[in-house]
């Protein structure tokens, strides 16, 4: 009864959303986009319910990511392909400035990660399937980075839809048995979608926090509904039943308000006093997150991947340019912490991992020491530059916009994004919204811009 009624809230909120996106003040091609794009992120490719996720069932929330439509080709892949057509006219024009250097960084890596796989031969174990999933990952980020530049850009506010996104998630929680949710870092999750935990409600809780911040809050209307489901999320999913993206929202807050609001007095008193009201609540979580198994896996993972590769034929070449993207390690000792493995693919090559899920440490899997030294210098140089940004808007505005505030919060998670892997290095849920973020930030950003020049 409760897969029913999730796939009754998805087709709920998918309606909602599509009826909204055709309700704004866009050209036609524009809503139907915002439409699909909508849709596509209220799906899930991870879904945290054990009898679907762990043996890929094709349910109607997952459909646009999971269900072959012939070979190994997924409905996103074709609106992905579609989206990059119709958006040709428009990439000389739509890489510049910040996007041109994470995408030449991304694509700088991909392409050293491609040569490490090959000489590595890293197909011989599992074939081809690993390395595609990260060309998947880099497709739906090109192809949503140039079809939001080109079509999505107007001004449209995404608050609505993604707390629409957010509370089908958390509403489907509470209607599916809790034995069937997944545990992480020994907290049984409240959440239905594993991408959303660390996209999706990241960003929305920035636009609140930008928003609350605002120096004269009159001037911005802030809907009833989100404030309702920021709070609620908090609640029953951060306060309660912890994830691991509470202790990245406490470090995202303290580094914004540190940032942009140092010597701000309401901001230093609203950080102070979030302090107070959540450390009770989380310090229980905090002690057994490390000291959990995931801990200890990632740990161990690093420590058999170099053993692995200091024992095969390129080993110096490996240290140094990586063993290649999708190319499996060996493991000899299995672990009760799986993270995102299916199990079906855990029955099938239970020894065999093809990335290290520790941020940063991924890179250096996939490209060696050379192209993680290569990812930090460009990663600390496009920091530096989306922070300046961020400084200078907040600087400059006496009173701010809704559109402000979005922008602020979508450069603060694009720096959240670009500082911990490569934007590919992702789901295929996390490399669709990654792509939207890196694009409606870099817009908005130059309409700002445009803006402050003729004050």
């Amino acid at each position: 009864m409760g897969y029913m009624l999730d796939n009754a809230i998805y087709f709920v909120s998918s309606i909602i959303l599509i009826i909204w996106c055709f309700r704004q003040n866009v050209d036609f091609v524009s809503k139907f986009i915002y439409a699909i794009t909508f849709v596509i992120l209220n799906s899930s490719y991870n879904i945290m319910i054990k009898s679907v996720g762990h043996h890929v069932l094709v349910v109607p929330r997952n459909f646009l990511y999971h269900k072959e439509i012939f070979g190994q080709v997924v409905p996103v892949d074709l609106i992905a392909v579609l989206f990059v057509a119709i958006s040709l006219k428009e990439i000389p024009k739509s890489i510049s400035g910040i996007s041109r250097s994470v995408l030449m960084r991304d694509i700088g890596l991909f392409a050293l990660g491609t040569i490490s796989y090959i000489i590595n031969q890293g197909y011989s174990v599992l074939g081809v399937s690993a390395y595609f999933r990260y060309a998947r990952g880099l497709l739906y980020l090109m192809a949503f980075f140039f079809v939001t530049r080109r079509y999505l850009r107007q001004g449209v506010k995404i608050l609505f839809p993604l707390s629409i996104i957010m509370l089908g998630s958390g509403a489907s929680c509470l209607v599916v048995p809790l034995r069937d949710l997944w545990v992480r870092y020994s907290h049984r999750v409240l959440i239905i979608d594993q991408e959303s935990a660390y996209t999706i409600s990241i960003l929305l809780i920035l636009i609140y926090f930008f928003l609350l911040l605002e120096r004269k809050r009159k001037k911005i209307k802030i809907p009833r509904l989100p404030i309702l489901v920021g709070f609620t999320l908090f609640l029953f999913q951060y306060a309660w039943c912890t994830y691991k993206t509470a202790y990245v929202y406490a470090i995202i807050f303290a580094a914004c308000v540190m940032y942009f609001v140092k010597g701000h007095r309401k901001g230093m008193i609203v950080v102070f006093t979030c302090f107070f009201v959540i450390s009770p609540l989380v310090i229980n979580s905090v002690v057994r997150l490390f000291t959990s198994t995931p801990i200890f896996t990632r740990l161990n993972q690093i420590t058999e991947y170099t053993e692995y590769i200091s024992n095969g034929e390129n080993s110096l070449y490996a240290f140094l340019f990586g063993s290649g993207i999708g190319t499996p390690y060996y493991t000899p000792n299995l672990s009760t912490d799986t993270g995102e493995v299916k199990g079906v693919d855990l029955l099938a090559n239970p020894h065999w991992k093809i990335s290290l899920q520790t941020p940063i440490l991924s890179v250096f899997k996939d490209t060696g020491i050379i192209g993680m030294f290569v990812f930090i210098i460009s990663t600390v140089s496009i920091c530096i530059r989306i922070g300046n940004m961020l400084r200078n808007i907040y600087i400059e505005f006496s009173e701010f916009t809704y559109q402000i505030c979005e922008t602020l919060a979508l450069g603060t998670m694009l720096i959240f994004i670009v500082s911990i892997r490569t934007v590919y290095d992702s789901t295929s849920a996390a490399s669709v919204f990654n792509g939207f973020v890196l694009a409606r930030f870099c817009y908005s950003a130059n309409e700002i811009r445009k803006t402050q020049n003729h004050l």
